[in-house]
């Protein structure tokens, strides 16, 4: 008798199990049907969207790309200017070496060079 009330006991607990699960599955069937017509509804919006987005980064990668080509292009022009700074920074630096040793070796100088000594003993 006590084997037989357990064994009904069991049954009414998996027939409650059961059937809340059942309920479960039915509610989630509801609100997933639910889900894929509001996804049929907004379909040809996403694929709109989609298609703007594709094309807009497509224009960011081409900017991108005209960016990063300007940058190269003024790098190369301060290269080349910074180059140049420095050969003229050094011809001029040999221009006056060479005029510095002709400007002492010419007479005028020397003249005046004399005239400042005689000059500086004066005073």
């Amino acid at each position: 008798m006590i084997f037989t009330i357990l064994i009904t006991i069991v049954f009414i607990a998996e027939l409650i199990i059961g059937f809340t699960l059942l309920v479960n599955l039915l509610k989630i069937d509801c609100k997933i049907n639910k889900l894929n017509q509001d996804l049929l509804l907004i379909q040809p919006s996403l694929e709109e969207i989609c298609g703007l987005i594709k094309a807009i980064s497509f224009q960011i990668k081409e900017m991108a790309d005209e960016y990063r080509d300007e940058i190269l292009k003024k790098r190369e022009e301060m290269s080349v200017r910074l180059l140049s700074k420095i050969f003229a920074g050094i011809l001029l630096w040999k221009i006056n070496i060479k005029l510095i040793r002709k400007i002492r070796k010419s007479k005028i100088t020397k003249t005046l060079a004399k005239g400042l000594t005689l000059l500086q003993i004066m005073v």
